[in-house]
């Protein structure tokens, strides 16, 4: 199950900002583990698609992908919480975030992270998280 941080108070702003390269690295991860033959789930914003598989379990993903916006502002741990997403617990859970929606998110139980530093974007500064190591830590957008 990937969890996309929609929160604005922890991406920045524009369509060359940290939510569209969030949305990005989501549908990368979606496509990668659906042509892999797993089962994939997304939740970001008001948006909650149930784990499944296939290529029109891959279709719905993108298209909500494509729809998501920053008025679809749900932190990461409200997703996490969110009774559908738990009951998804079987699931793998990958939240994709900053390093900003780390710092305000160190509580999430059986979530690994994905943070997109935001230190390489005019006007930002990278966020530091002691303690907390991601899963994954992707330091410049232009790496992708």
């Amino acid at each position: 199950m990937l969890l996309l941080d929609t929160d604005p108070a922890v991406h920045t702003a524009g369509v060359h900002g940290t939510l569209e390269w969030a949305i990005r690295a989501t549908a990368s991860f979606a496509k990668g583990g659906i042509e892999s033959g797993s089962l994939v789930g997304v939740a970001g914003g008001t948006t909650v698609i149930s784990p499944a598989s296939g290529q029109s379990q891959l279709v719905r993903i993108m298209v909500r992908l494509a729809a998501v916006s920053d008025r679809d502002a749900v932190p990461v741990a409200e997703l996490a919480s969110n009774p559908k997403i738990a009951s998804a617990h079987s699931f793998v859970r990958i939240a994709i975030t900053t390093d900003a929606g780390m710092a305000l998110a160190p509580r999430c139980r059986d979530v690994r992270f994905v943070s997109l530093q935001r230190g390489g974007f005019e006007g930002t500064a990278a966020i530091d998280t002691p303690g907390m190591t991601p899963w994954l830590d992707i330091p410049n957008a232009a790496l992708m």
